[in-house]
């Protein structure tokens, strides 16, 4: 039984913790009003084209302390409960979901660490979309039923994206799944 407690209190604790930390950005996010000209600043030479994106790191460790001390006041509760249905707890695929339910008490623990990531995704030709992610690495413990156990996860949310333009190339080709003996005469022809 005790491992049918732990699966249903570890659900219950990642579900309270990735709401938490959604929540925890939205709010920093809306009380700072970014966008992401402000976290985020693309270096261009005198004809245009990208130099570099750099990340303004004075802002982003701003953000990541707000958001930590958000989501601890988000969860300042430690005791949370669930249910489980007496044929889930017998552990029976025949009687599973069935049955009164059982109510137990749990309490959840955690550390959060927040960082941000960029990612770049190509977004067609010499276009590239980049992504400002923000990444929480929370630890938790949780204690029910009279053991406990901890765990790890990461919740990962899209803070700001923006496409980044370059110049169109004046001729280009595109080549898949090619024959080999027909390669030169595919990349060489630009009409199709």
């Amino acid at each position: 039984m005790r491992k049918v407690i732990f699966i249903y209190a570890k659900s219950k604790a990642e579900n309270i913790l990735i709401n938490a930390s959604n929540e925890a950005i939205f709010n920093v996010f809306e009380n700072n009003d970014i966008k992401y000209d402000e976290l985020s600043h693309i270096s261009r030479n005198e004809d245009g084209s990208v130099t570099d994106v750099l990340l303004d790191t004075a802002i982003i460790n701003k953000l990541k302390s707000q958001i930590a001390a958000e989501m601890y006041n988000i969860t300042k509760r430690e005791n949370y409960s669930f249910s489980i249905p007496l044929g889930t707890l017998l552990n029976n695929e025949f009687t599973s979901g069935y049955g009164p339910k059982f109510h137990f008490n749990m309490s959840l623990a955690h550390t959060t660490s927040v960082h941000f990531k960029s990612n770049f995704e190509d977004a067609g030709i010499n276009n590239c979309l980049h992504q400002i992610i923000i990444v929480a690495d929370i630890d938790c413990s949780v204690l029910s039923f009279g053991s406990t156990k901890s765990f790890r996860f990461q919740n990962e949310v899209i803070a700001a994206e923006s496409l980044i333009a370059g110049d169109v190339p004046e001729s280009y080709t595109s080549v898949y799944e090619t024959d080999p003996t027909n390669f030169a005469d595919d990349v060489f022809n630009y009409s199709r």
